[in-house]
């Protein structure tokens, strides 16, 4: 009676170690996938931003209007608010107007449906007659909403000299 009770119990023993492994297995391909989808996301808001350097220096009104989000806000270095309306406006009638806009020290974090990338930019730019060229520190905040990913915010302040 006894050889048979410790062959069930080194079956269930065996049984859970299999479950364990597997258990571990899927954890495993879970953090991988999300791994991956978090590198995709990164990849994705980087390119959003390049599309938004780019559209800022051609005055594209179009891409302005397909990646900034109704609610945007941008708060640009000399400490003015404005909505996505105002921008694209200043935009439109060359109010704003920037010749140059180089970013460096991109880094993109990703909190689920949420993404900040912040990065240093060197700008050549003015906007309603003051010049907001110069070093600058920028936040950009994006939201993905029905799927897509829009910016929502812009911070830009001056780096010292």
């Amino acid at each position: 009676g006894r050889s048979a009770q410790f062959q069930t119990n080194e079956r269930e023993e065996g049984h859970m170690k299999r479950s364990f492994v597997f258990g571990l297995f899927v954890i495993a391909i879970g953090s991988l996938a999300l791994a991956q989808t978090t590198a995709n996301v990164e990849q994705e808001i980087r390119q959003i931003e390049e599309q938004l350097r780019v559209a800022a220096i051609k005055s594209d009104v179009a891409v302005l209007e397909r990646l900034l989000a109704d609610d945007y806000t941008n708060i640009n270095p000399n400490g003015l608010v404005r909505t996505r309306t105002e921008v694209i406006a200043d935009v439109k009638s060359g109010a704003a107007k920037t010749t140059a806009l180089e970013l460096s020290n991109i880094k993109v974090r990703v909190y689920g449906d949420a993404a900040v990338l912040t990065c240093d930019a060197t700008v050549k730019s003015q906007l309603r007659g003051q010049d907001t060229s110069g070093q600058l520190r920028r936040m950009r905040i994006f939201a993905r909403r029905q799927g897509r990913w829009q910016a929502v915010a812009l911070q830009q302040t001056r780096i010292a000299k």
